[in-house]
């Protein structure tokens, strides 16, 4: 039985067994016995003479500490030998008390000086983006382009903020797309033109090319045809037509194109940032990607 197990009663029965020994062996009355045990134990007499003979129903809480530790040091029963796994386990608790307390104290450390890294980081890469030298490394924009970067009709810009709520407002950005014209393909549809040669030697003068005639209009324009002729040089220009367009027409046209092409440009801002979502996005931050239109008249 463990020491830590026994009972108030217990104990008693004990402290009273051992005061018998003491006065046996010393050959006098169970009273030397007693105070023996008293002394050992470490308090008066009548409070062991009380606990040993059970006189004192309810012991005082520190006369049964002495006691159990009293029996703790001088056990020489199996009663009152304290099992030693109790102690291993003691230890490897306090143990795990002293490694907890290393890895907070540690953990701490670590993220006070990853963020001390990433200050100074920070601090050395803002000032290499100002220097010419580490442009590629930093993806600055090449001074050619940087014009297109405040001008054009519309920009996929794509930035980080904060994942903490306090550092949301702050955007960082990672890049910006610029797509200077919406409908710089677009062009008026026309006759095509070709090169006349004057006879006077003076600078060559461009017409409307004749082989084209008018077969057709509706409310886009006029359809003119070229037909199948064979050059001077024996090639075969197979034929070929074109739509003719008024100013108010292709003005409409080009609306048309342009709203096609900015609903392109939308799409594919959406397919920037699900890229991102999908591939996880950039550590420790939220990715997002917005787009910017400088003139909505040059879009909507």
């Amino acid at each position: 039985m463990l020491v830590n197990n026994l009972s108030v009663l217990e104990m008693q029965t004990e402290m009273y067994g051992r005061a018998e020994i003491a006065a046996n062996e010393a050959g006098k009355k169970f009273s030397a016995g007693i105070r023996t045990m008293a002394d050992a134990v470490g308090v008066d007499y009548a409070t062991m003479k009380g606990f040993a003979t059970g006189t004192t129903k309810k012991p005082a809480e520190l006369t049964v500490d002495r006691v159990r530790a009293y029996l703790r040091d001088n056990g020489d029963c199996q009663s009152v030998v304290e099992d030693p796994r109790d102690a291993k386990i003691s230890e490897l608790e306090a143990k795990i008390r002293q490694l907890h307390e290393e890895i907070e104290y540690k953990d701490k450390n670590r993220e006070d000086l990853r963020l001390s890294y990433v200050k100074v980081r920070e601090q050395l890469e803002s000032m290499q983006a100002q220097d010419p030298e580490f442009h590629e490394q930093y993806q600055v924009v090449h001074p050619e382009n940087s014009y297109w970067m405040s001008h054009g009709d519309a920009f996929i810009e794509i930035y980080t903020t904060g994942r903490d709520w306090e550092d949301s407002a702050e955007r960082n950005r990672v890049c910006t797309i610029p797509i200077p014209d919406t409908t710089m393909l677009c062009h008026q549809g026309q006759v095509p033109h070709i090169r006349v040669e004057n006879e006077d030697g003076s600078f060559p003068t461009w017409i409307p090319d004749p082989d084209y005639v008018k077969i057709s209009e509706n409310d886009k324009g006029e359809v003119w045809e070229a037909p199948e002729t064979v050059t001077s040089r024996g090639h075969t220009r197979p034929a070929h037509s074109v739509l003719v367009e008024s100013n108010e027409q292709f003005a409409v046209r080009r609306e048309q194109v342009r709203a096609e092409n900015f609903a392109s440009i939308a799409d594919a801002a959406k397919a920037i940032e699900k890229m991102y979502r999908k591939c996880g996005g950039i550590p420790d931050t939220e990715v997002y990607v917005g787009l910017r239109v400088d003139v909505t008249g040059n879009v909507f």
